[in-house]
């Protein structure tokens, strides 16, 4: 192999090698010329690899036309009737092929004739060989390359036809298995779809063992496939968590560690997490980076922001979360939106913006979704940018509680009662860190398998451990939650305390034992505080509608037995369960 100095040249070789080898693919279709001009056409073709065939006029060129392909028409403009044209051209406009024409004269009349019927080159008579050659090879050139341009244009077509099919089939997929466990409830409007899951867009919505209500909107930095599959592991944390009774926070945090562990360095998730307590009347919201939340009243038009406070999901291995807690009633309306809301575009390029958001959402007496929905609607004019747009509106029902139970009832399988008994003891230091109310019960459901029974256990466990680090160890006075703003003052107290308390300990002891129709769980809890005059406070649920006070009342209307010794630091409760 010769040592090629000059690398163009070497170029330039394999590009005439490559061109020479596809010559023979060519065909050209010559119509209307002369004996003479035939003879020199036939040894230039020849001459060049091209196949060819001849006809006498327009009509039989028409004909031919119709059953064969062809690359180039090559016609004697002098030898062809005008109004055959259209007729010729007809069979060529699907595939492009050029026109060279052959011409006795060249003048303005004539320029006028090629560019009407469309004519790519022509060539003057006497023919000139060379300019001939080079003109046939020029427009084959061209040819080549439109061909090549159309099959790329097939080979994409048909990739993106393959790649939409595949991401409506994992978008759809993705979307059944988020919204699997997604919690039916009426006081939920949301505009989710699988396109806007695709889009980087989540929403997700469950229940915790004590009918707190827990709802997340997302919104990925990415989106496409790695979005869809983000979203997974998410929405498994966040329903497993929620259904153990994780408060939002744990859940948050451990949804942040996930995503920092999974997700690249330019990829994270903007999110708000909302928990709706009925029980104390109140919202709870983490922003994570998301635009401004909106909560309108409707008995007062009050408008309150929530701005973001927190970092979005997976940047930081560690996450402080700054939680923002507010009193509601069956007036308020929660909107949590994306940013896909306030920057959607109208065919200009017109953005919406947030006044015209807030306008809306602010100027109804009640649900303002479906008229959201309708600005947004008209706004976009397009309908595939308005099935990307995701928001969510929550009714904060705290009176009715129609999530309550709301989902759909399982089938539990029969449990064997077995006689065990389990200790846990937990001192400050571990009363500072942990919640672990949702460890312990999905301990007891380990061990027993009271999955039927979980809600109840749950709120009885709560109740007695609640009460034993509030009041016992913290030192807290109940007294303090008879309002709503008495409520959330109580819980400031109670993280300042939980900061400042150098000691304390809380003791939980777990019997069972099988019945004849069951079992019977023994939970029994001692902590180290003053201890209270029980049987002055001893209450019951219907005579107490204020914010305190309702934890003995409901204990006693959940359990079989309920027991306080000693000077009220000592509690045992009984809980008999049928199968």
């Amino acid at each position: 192999m010769p040592h090629w100095k000059d690398a163009k040249a070497r170029e330039r070789l394999m590009e005439s090698m490559c061109i020479k080898a596809s010559k023979r693919f060519f065909t050209v279709l010559i119509i209307g010329a002369e004996a003479a001009e035939i003879e020199l056409l036939d040894t230039l073709l020849k001459a060049e690899d091209y196949q060819y065939s001849i006809v006498g006029d327009g009509q039989a060129a028409a004909a031919k036309l119709s059953d064969t392909k062809v690359d180039l028409l090559l016609l004697d403009i002098d030898g062809v009737d005008v109004d055959d044209l259209p007729s010729i051209k007809q069979n060529l406009a699907a595939d492009a092929v050029p026109i060279l024409a052959l011409a006795s004269r060249y003048d303005d009349k004539a320029l006028a004739l090629f560019l009407k019927q469309g004519i790519d080159d022509f060539v003057v008579k006497p023919i000139n060989s060379l300019l001939l050659t080079t003109k046939i090879n020029s427009l084959l050139q061209y040819r080549q390359c439109h061909l090549q341009q159309l099959e790329n244009n097939r080979r994409l077509s048909a990739y993106r036809q393959r790649r939409e099919q595949e991401q409506t089939i994992a978008a759809n997929l993705f979307h059944k298995i988020l919204r699997a466990k997604l919690l039916d409830t009426s006081v939920i409007k949301s505009t989710v779809s699988a396109r806007s899951l695709f889009n980087g867009h989540i929403a997700l919505v469950g229940r915790t063992p004590e009918d707190h209500l827990h709802v997340l909107l997302g919104d990925f930095s990415g989106s496409g496939m790695s979005a869809a599959i983000a979203a997974a592991p998410i929405a498994e944390i966040f329903y497993k968590m929620s259904d153990k009774g994780f408060d939002i926070v744990e859940i948050v945090e451990e949804i942040n560690r996930k995503l920092h562990q999974l997700l690249p360095v330019d990829m994270f998730l903007a999110a708000s997490i909302v928990a709706l307590h009925p029980e104390t009347k109140t919202l709870h919201v983490l922003n994570c980076g998301l635009p401004d939340q909106v909560l309108v009243n409707r008995a007062s038009n009050r408008l309150k922001i929530i701005a973001s406070t927190n970092l979005p999901l997976g940047i930081s291995a560690s996450l402080d979360p700054h939680i923002q807690s507010i009193a509601v009633s069956g007036d308020d309306y929660l909107y949590l939106l994306t940013d896909t809301v306030s920057e959607a575009e109208n065919s200009a390029g017109v953005a919406l913006g947030a006044e015209a958001v807030m306008a809306c959402i602010s100027q109804h007496e009640g649900s303002a979704f479906e008229s959201l929905q309708s600005l947004l609607s008209r706004h976009c004019e397009n309908e595939q940018t308005y099935q990307v747009i995701t928001f969510l509106e929550l009714l904060c029902d705290v009176d009715n509680v129609p999530w309550k139970g709301c989902d759909s009832k399982q089938e539990y399988p029969v449990v064997e009662a077995l006689p065990w008994k389990a200790m846990m003891e937990f001192d400050i230091d571990a009363l500072k860190k942990l919640n672990p109310v949702p460890m312990m019960v999905n301990a007891l459901m380990e061990i027993q398998g009271l999955q039927e029974h979980r809600q109840v256990i749950f709120m009885i466990v709560t109740e007695l451990f609640t009460n034993a680090l509030d009041h016992g160890v913290l030192k807290l006075d109940s007294a303090i939650k008879q309002t709503a703003e008495g409520f959330m003052r109580f819980y400031e107290l109670k993280e300042q305390r939980l900061q400042t308390v150098q000691e304390g300990r809380i003791r939980l002891l777990f019997k069972h034992r099988p019945t004849e129709s069951g079992g019977c769980l023994t939970i029994s809890v001692k902590d180290s505080g003053d201890g209270f005059d029980h049987q002055a406070l001893a209450a019951n649920l219907t005579s107490n509608v204020g914010f305190s006070g309702r934890g003995i009342g409901l204990l006693k209307s959940l359990c079989s037995g309920l027991t306080y010794r000693g000077k009220g630091n000592q509690v045992t409760a009984v809980f008999v369960w049928r199968a």
